[in-house]
């Protein structure tokens, strides 16, 4: 989970981090200061995660990322990264609407 710091990207991303926790489900949860801390995060690779293994990576955008390209920082070889996007600032970026399964945004 890549979190903003506004008020209501926090208490989104913490609902969101209950619901995670109940099903079992593993994160990490990342603060995200602006736009080049965005794109150092998701261009970069966990250390866990193996492109051979066939598990894909999934990252969540929480009150960021909207309103930028994110199809060029998402991809990783093999296409194994996809980027979810609950962002409520408008403009939405058309490169991220029209992505396909790459990065997937949520409208309210």
């Amino acid at each position: 989970l890549l979190v903003a710091p506004p008020a209501d990207a926090l208490a989104a991303a913490r609902i969101l981090t209950l619901l995670l926790r109940r099903d079992g489900v593993q994160y990490s949860l990342t603060a995200v200061g602006g736009w080049t801390d965005l794109a150092e995060r998701l261009a970069g690779s966990p250390d866990d995660a193996d492109p051979d293994d066939g598990a894909h990576r999934l990252a969540v955008c929480v009150g960021c990322g909207a309103t930028r390209d994110l199809t060029g920082l998402a991809g990783t070889p093999g296409g194994a990264t996809r980027v979810y996007v609950v962002d409520g600032r408008r403009p939405v970026h058309l490169k991220n609407v029209h992505a396909g399964e790459e990065v997937v945004v949520l409208c309210e």
